[in-house]
């Protein structure tokens, strides 16, 4: 990897007309961005603000609160917000876009992107030459010489150590790389075309790597922007586009993070402008679903059982319900919906969200209470026995905000008489392979309590912590309370999140 980042140094040479101080200010904006990973979200809105509007002079402390006040403020008098008068749905959508790209599982995520569109790799190359794969592969081809030249150079990575709460999560509490981690930084972010030329060159599948070669230039454009494209439209997600194009030769990697995590959302936005994916979307995820569920059917520590495709009559109408879990006292009765949010919603676009959500839950949410009424009719549905206990499960094919019962918002039910859960296809296959697997039945009544008082971002949190609360009786006695008392209760867990925050937690 020298030649690669002797390369990468030459093209620190050729960074084009912006001005190097701002450049170099956009760099101390990325190393913070990569070494402060619980405070990413406002680190890349102070960043936009700062591309926008460029002053060398601008510390980031103060980057940073100029991107959190300029947040509508609060309005108690607004009656769109929930009881509480603290976010609207569409707040929620774009203030949480940062963490619903990072719930999945690297593995589980490129095997559901390769199920799914790998599909439309001919239709996609008749219409601008690349397939999906070729996509995939150029993504994951950036991220690897990104962290080959972290590593090669001693990168430390940051532990994420604060002395307490209120240091870990206030917002301008940055921790800073020492100067020669910052330095490593800088050199991996900048991508220079020359260098990763050689770089995919080098690779040992060269079949694979040819398609990139050939359409470099293209895919470098897919990937990217320009300041003035950010001007034209501030509403420009990172995750769509994760490279600030310097010039024809130089880019800087932004956050790699979204380079693997912002893949979902960069295809489907792509496949969206054909008819041929618009026509069809939506329809192979029931599969990928269902067949991820079979774990409940394998697994001997869940006691229970799930059927797929059942179909049943409405009157003289024939109807399908995608799958019922029967445990030993509760039928939950599953809809899948292959439907991302479009991009739109992650900035806010009110018309969006409320699209997503009622072809995306609300469709789901009533046709599993079509089957769970006409259930009750006869005690059965599609010849298999339900339980007197229901509920709704919904599996979301895109990562959608907090939309189950928590104390920030609230999404009211269809019908209030059934429990509705509702949860993205990449963490549930999270938590289905989760030592203590055999708590699910119990967590999915008890992810329903309408007075939940837990607030988490994931439900992997949850998940966290309701298996401490089984094996600790000072958590029961803490959430009961919180109950009582309608207390607010913000939990990030350690089980899910790569490093400890706190010192002696």
């Amino acid at each position: 990897m020298k030649i690669v980042l002797k390369n990468l140094v030459s093209g620190a040479r050729k960074l084009g007309k912006m001005d190097k101080e701002i450049i170099n200010k956009i760099f101390d904006f990325v190393a913070l961005i990569k070494y402060n990973g619980e405070k990413r979200d406002i680190l890349e809105k102070g960043l936009k603000d700062f591309l926008l509007n460029p002053d060398k002079d601008i510390k980031i402390e103060d980057a940073l609160k100029k991107a959190f006040e300029s947040r509508t403020p609060f309005n108690k008098e607004n009656t769109d917000r929930d009881l509480n008068n603290f976010l609207t749905t569409d707040e929620l959508f774009e203030i949480h876009d940062y963490l619903l790209t990072i719930d999945a599982d690297q593995q589980d995520l490129i095997y559901y992107l390769s199920e799914k569109y790998s599909r439309y790799n001919d239709k996609l190359k008749s219409e601008i030459g690349v397939t999906v794969s070729d996509i995939i592969n150029f993504s994951m081809a950036l991220r690897t010489i990104y962290y080959i030249d972290l590593q090669a150079q001693g990168y430390k990575f940051n532990p994420n150590v604060f002395s307490s709460k209120e240091e870990a999560y206030g917002l301008y509490n940055l921790q800073y790389p020492d100067e020669n981690s910052k330095k490593i930084s800088e050199m991996a972010s900048l991508l220079d075309k020359e260098a990763f030329i050689i770089f995919l060159n080098g690779v040992n599948n060269d079949k694979a790597m040819d398609p990139l070669l050939k359409n470099l230039d293209f895919l470098l454009n897919l990937l990217s922007f320009k300041q003035e494209d950010l001007v034209k439209d501030n509403k420009l997600r990172f995750q769509d586009k994760p490279l600030l194009k310097l010039n024809d030769e130089t880019y800087i990697i932004l956050n790699e993070v979204h380079l693997l995590y912002g893949l979902q959302s960069r295809l489907d936005t792509l496949l969206n402008n054909y008819q041929w994916y618009r026509d069809v979307k939506g329809m192979g995820f029931e599969k990928i679903a269902l067949d991820i569920l079979e774990v409940i059917n394998k697994n001997k520590r869940i006691e229970g059982k799930v059927n797929k495709n059942i179909n049943y009559k409405v009157d003289d109408s024939l109807c399908e319900l995608d799958g019922l879990i029967n445990f030993q006292d509760f039928s939950w009765f599953v809809e899948c919906k292959g439907r991302i949010p479009r991009s739109d919603s992650f900035k806010g676009d009110v018309i969006s969200v409320k699209r997503d959500i009622e072809k995306g839950i609300t469709s789901a949410e009533e046709q599993a209470l079509r089957a769970i009424k006409e259930s009750e009719k006869i005690g059965e549905i599609g010849g298999i026995k339900v339980n007197t206990k229901k509920g709704v499960l919904i599996i979301t094919e895109g990562a959608y905000p907090n939309l189950n019962p928590n104390p920030i918002s609230v999404f009211k039910r269809k019908d209030e008489n059934y429990p509705r859960y509702i949860i993205g296809l990449l963490t549930l296959m999270e938590i289905l392979r989760q030592h203590d697997i055999y708590y699910l039945q119990k967590f999915l009544e008890w992810r329903c309590d309408p007075q939940m008082p837990i607030h988490s971002m994931s439900e992997l949190d949850y998940w966290d912590y309701f298996t401490k609360m089984q094996r600790g009786l000072d958590l029961k006695e803490g959430y009961d309370m919180s109950v009582k008392n309608h207390n607010k209760v913000f939990y990030i867990g350690n089980r899910f999140n790569a490093q400890k925050h706190i010192k002696g937690e």
